[in-house]
């Protein structure tokens, strides 16, 4: 379950905690749209965050059974925790440094521990370094808030049409 977790965070560029309480009525196969409601978001956005799902996160998704409403689950019907979601790259951290001495570090952060969070970082470092999608669009991707308030009041679209590519690159 954890696996499947971290691929859809990955696939999607979301927080964590986005992932971990993401509910299958959020889920839309047809339009392969996850919608993220206003109250879930980091900043509390007023409106949804709408994440394009690529044709591997709809894979893992159908390969899910489902359980509860939440997807990702751990006894019974509740979510998993973010402890659990940290323990396993802890686990893979230690196993890898038995392997090669060095384990799952981020060197741009002073060698420390690589977190789930962190994988957000490396979308945007791909988007930048090897695609030519606009800034807007991957940081949309990330669900980032224009702290320019004129500028966001002008800019109202989730550029859906532009991030699914992204999404599936």
């Amino acid at each position: 379950m954890l696996h499947s977790h971290y691929s859809i965070q990955i696939l999607t560029a979301a927080r964590p905690g986005g992932v971990r309480f993401c509910s299958w009525s959020e889920i839309d196969y047809e339009r392969k749209i996850w919608t993220i409601p206003a109250n879930r978001t980091k900043a509390k956005i007023t409106k949804k965050h709408m994440v394009p799902l690529p044709e591997q996160a709809i894979a893992i998704l159908k390969s899910i059974p489902k359980i509860g409403d939440f997807i990702f689950i751990i006894k019974g019907d509740r979510p998993i925790s973010d402890r659990t979601v940290k323990a396993l790259v802890e686990r893979m951290h230690k196993q890898q440094k038995s392997i090669d001495g060095v384990g799952y570090i981020d060197i741009n952060q002073d060698n420390r521990l690589i977190v789930p969070h962190g994988f957000r970082s490396t979308f945007k470092d791909w988007s930048v370094e090897n695609t030519d999608y606009q800034d807007v669009v991957t940081e949309l991707a990330l669900s980032h808030v224009n702290s320019d308030k004129a500028r966001a009041a002008y800019a109202r679209s989730q550029l859906i049409d532009k991030r699914c590519p992204l999404m599936n690159d």
